[in-house]
């Protein structure tokens, strides 16, 4: 019996992401054993497998450059088709047949909202941005302070090593 691991995982991306990529004259490349990436000039389309208690497949788009840029941040579909108008409900797996749906679901998703970006089609990315920090600002997050007792905070204290 297949399990939900690295393999299926590869042959998913392969199923799905692989045409789609090959339809728009690009290149899809095996970065490791859980990351895929698909590249065009200005941006980056990277496909994820993602473990924890649940598996799932992520797509996320960025643009080329250094990480550390405030307008290069890595954005997932979800996100970009939530930008869009459009609700894009995924759920982690727990079966290989929940896994294999929610990649062809992550593809179709990419394929709609992250190629157009890949192939120069649109240029409104900044805008994502803008965004994705007016949902955080109404979310209230940035202004959360969190409390933690004096002997909490001393146990991550790092100690100095003595000479």
């Amino acid at each position: 019996m297949e399990d939900i691991d690295v393999r299926l995982f590869s042959k998913c991306v392969n199923l799905y992401f692989s045409p789609i990529a090959e339809r728009n004259n690009l290149t899809l490349c095996q970065i490791s054993e859980d990351l895929y990436e698909i590249k065009s000039r200005e941006f980056v389309m990277r496909i994820h497998f993602e473990v924890g208690h649940r598996k799932s497949v992520l797509a996320t788009l960025s643009k080329n450059g250094k990480q550390g840029d405030g307008q290069n941040r890595k954005i997932g579909v979800a996100v970009i088709a939530g930008y869009n108008g459009a609700e894009m409900r995924t759920m982690p797996a727990a079966t290989i047949e929940e896994f294999i749906k929610l990649a062809e679901l992550t593809a179709k998703n990419a394929d709609r909202f992250c190629v157009p970006y890949l192939l120069g089609l649109k240029d409104d990315f900044p805008k994502i941005i803008a965004y994705i920090d007016d949902l955080i600002d109404k979310s209230g997050i940035r202004e959360k302070k969190y409390r933690f007792s004096e002997k909490v905070r001393e146990e991550w204290k790092v100690k100095p090593q003595s000479e």
